[in-house]
């Protein structure tokens, strides 16, 4: 049901850190929509597995079965410092670099978490990761919400790529990633929705806006994350966080054709002095008319055409109904 939402509201590629991944990847390529597919790694039994090392054979699994899929990727990820050992942190470090793929981490999400490894260990979270050897090659790191000057340093020095959650952060008050002082050094800072338990509705739309507004107010500075940025960082920022800006996140010659086309005839664009301040700041999910991904129309008229609506919309009311 989210990936149906996500395309409804533009998205045409997302990135998964969860459980059951191969079902997840059929029911993107049964939609048409983009994924970067990544099997959580913890130390103790998930739903899926009953530990890391069945965990990592699944991921070779994935790796070689969507190695040159058109539509589905690999990460690595692990999926914390506090659920994981420095073993499976250091696995999957070196699985990653193996295959060239990003190892990817929930990281320093809550003070707890910050706190708690400064009482232990005497360093924050980053720098317990960077001393493993975690950033060596190429990761991505979630949340971010807790880094010291020194953390940011070194995710600067890493080139770590950082996705900011905004309303998970907000709906689970864990707090607020300093986006601009990151950008500054040279970060690229993409925007994530997190998933449904954290954040009801997986909406770039909203976050792309409430990312925009919220670092004004903190920094008590309207120029910050002004238009131009908050739409760098819902695009071109997340290609760039994976390094894959040589193929998604912007219209340019040689690029995948992945693009939405915005319905603007209505009152709420007008009048449109600045389009992509309308974009950030007035845009709403319903005007996402039509969406091509790889060359592929997955919705026209907003509606989806690989699927019948009405059809799973029943069908998830009656797995609803049988739960309770």
């Amino acid at each position: 049901m989210f990936i149906w939402v996500m395309v409804k509201s533009g998205t045409n590629l997302f990135v998964d850190m969860y459980f059951f991944q191969e079902e997840v990847a059929r029911a993107s390529r049964e939609i048409g929509l983009r994924a970067l597919l990544g099997e959580a790694i913890l130390n103790f039994p998930t739903p899926h597995f009953k530990d890391a090392g069945s965990c990592y054979d699944y991921v070779g699994t994935l790796i070689s079965k969507y190695d040159g899929d058109p539509l589905i990727g690999v990460t690595v990820p692990a999926h914390a410092p506090y659920s994981c050992s420095d073993e499976v942190l250091m696995k999957v470090a070196s699985i990653a670099a193996e295959h060239k793929l990003p190892a990817t981490i929930h990281l320093a999400e809550t003070v707890h978490e910050y706190d708690d490894y400064m009482a232990r260990f005497g360093k924050t979270p980053t720098r317990y990761l960077s001393d493993l050897g975690f950033f060596d090659n190429h990761a991505v790191a979630y949340h971010c919400n807790y880094l010291s000057i020194e953390d940011r340093e070194i995710l600067a020095e890493k080139e770590v790529g950082v996705v900011t959650i905004t309303h998970s952060n907000l709906k689970l008050a864990s707090g607020i990633c300093p986006v601009t002082d990151l950008m500054k050094r040279g970060i690229p800072v993409a925007i994530g929705t997190d998933g449904p338990a954290s954040n009801n509705n997986l909406n770039m739309v909203h976050d792309m806006r409430t990312t925009a507004l919220i670092h004004k107010a903190i920094e008590k500075d309207p120029t910050v994350v002004n238009a131009h940025v908050a739409l760098r960082m819902a695009t071109i920022n997340g290609a760039k966080c994976y390094r894959l800006e040589h193929r998604f996140g912007s219209l340019e010659q040689n690029k995948a054709a992945d693009f939405i086309l915005i319905n603007t005839d209505q009152v709420h664009w007008h009048p449109m002095h600045d389009p992509y301040a309308a974009i950030v700041y007035a845009m709403q999910p319903s005007d996402v008319d039509t969406s091509v991904i790889n060359g592929q129309v997955v919705m026209q008229n907003r509606e989806l055409t690989r699927i019948d609506e009405r059809e799973y919309l029943l069908k998830a009311r009656d797995l609803w109904l049988k739960m309770q």
